[in-house]
Order: C-alpha cells, then structure tokens, then sequence
C-alpha cells in the first residue's frame, strides 16, 4: 500500500508503505544464499549419502571400487537428487560417476526402466524414507 503526496492539480507522488515488522529484506535474502546456502545443501546431502550407503551395506571404499554405471551409484544417484539440491556435478564427483550427463542418465534409468536389481536397491532406500516418517 502507498501513500499519495501532493494536492489537487500537481503531480502526484507516491511513497512507499512501510514495512511490517518482521518481513523479508533483501539483506535477509542474501544470508541464505550463494555460499552459505551450497554448504548447507552438500552438508544434507553427506548425510543422506551417509545414510544410503548404511542402507545399502556399503562404504565409501566400496562405493568407489565400483563402476562409474554401477546400479548402486544409479540408486544412491536418483535418492540424492530427490531428497537435496546439489548440483549433478557434485553428485557425480562425490560419486565418481564421471561426466555430469551419468547423473542424468543414471536418475532416468532408475525412474523409467528400473532392472530388477535396481528396483531392489530403490526400494531399499525408499524403506530408509518411511523409517525418517516414522
């Protein structure tokens, strides 16, 4: 809401309404982005990992002896870009997945045109998610 300035036959000009107490500034914006914001994203998606990997019976050692294709790597993929925002980049680094691309690839193979031995590891993880709901 603004108000108006100025009388009859001059130019109106209005100012801004003040704030309410307790709203969002920009300044306030920015306290949740850019950096701070990446570190915190990629510090939830250590944790899910963490969590993936228990549930999957690996280790990190493990995770990385595998193939960059590997059907564990494609299902701790697609929980990952489910449940955190981290670029594919990330996730293919942290996964040693090779180029960002395998993410996607990986991620649409999970969805789309789940093996069996996919689906059994997908439906591992998604037991993890009733647990946390629990």
């Amino acid at each position: 809401m603004s108000t108006l300035i100025g009388g009859a036959g001059s130019k109106r000009w209005e100012r801004p309404a003040p704030k309410p107490a307790g709203a969002c500034t920009l300044s306030s914006l920015w306290a949740h982005s850019g950096a701070a914001r990446q570190a915190q994203d990629e510090a939830a998606a250590e944790v899910a990992l963490a969590r993936g990997l228990e549930r999957l019976g690996l280790t990190a050692e493990e995770l990385q002896a595998l193939p960059r294709g590997a059907a564990e790597k494609a299902v701790l993929a697609w929980g990952l870009r489910q449940r955190t925002t981290v670029t594919l980049r990330w996730v293919s680094q942290r996964l040693d997945m090779g180029h960002d691309t395998r993410v996607t690839q990986a991620v649409s193979r999970v969805v789309r045109r789940p093996a069996r031995k996919v689906a059994a590891l997908g439906d591992r993880l998604r037991r993890l998610d009733e647990k946390k709901a629990r």
